[in-house]
């Protein structure tokens, strides 16, 4: 049971658990307009915030309604197994990403000139 000197507390995580839901399907919702599926990494931009927009409109629910346990166990379950997908793919697209420098000789080469502090900077 909550305690009435902190229920105040919990109301305003219930209200920023819902604001962060809400952010989540409007990013989705706009980000699906843009050309996400031209990279691994875009697709994987959409996969997260899916998976945090099911997992935060959960919390959402969770807090807001008294749904049946076994519904909502299963509900998370498959979330948080989708967010392990997630997760190490975003690993996966990290490690081929550092990689591919090791790939292209061509990054290998030194410059013919020495760079100066301001332009070794620049990328």
């Amino acid at each position: 049971m909550r305690s009435a000197s902190y229920v105040w507390a919990s109301n305003a995580a219930d209200l920023l658990l819902a604001f962060a839901a809400a952010g989540c399907i409007v990013f989705v919702m706009l980000y699906s307009r843009s050309n996400w599926r031209a990279s691994a990494v875009g697709q994987n931009v959409m996969a997260f915030m899916v998976v945090c927009a099911v997992l935060l409109t959960l919390g959402v629910i969770r807090a807001f309604t008294q749904p049946p346990d076994h519904v909502l166990e299963i509900a998370r379950l498959i979330a948080y197994a989708l967010v392990v997908v997630v997760v190490w793919q975003r690993v996966y697209l990290l490690f081929r990403t550092q990689h591919e420098d090791d790939e292209d000789p061509s990054r290998d080469r030194k410059p013919d000139t020495e760079d100066t502090p301001e332009e070794g900077l620049k990328l």
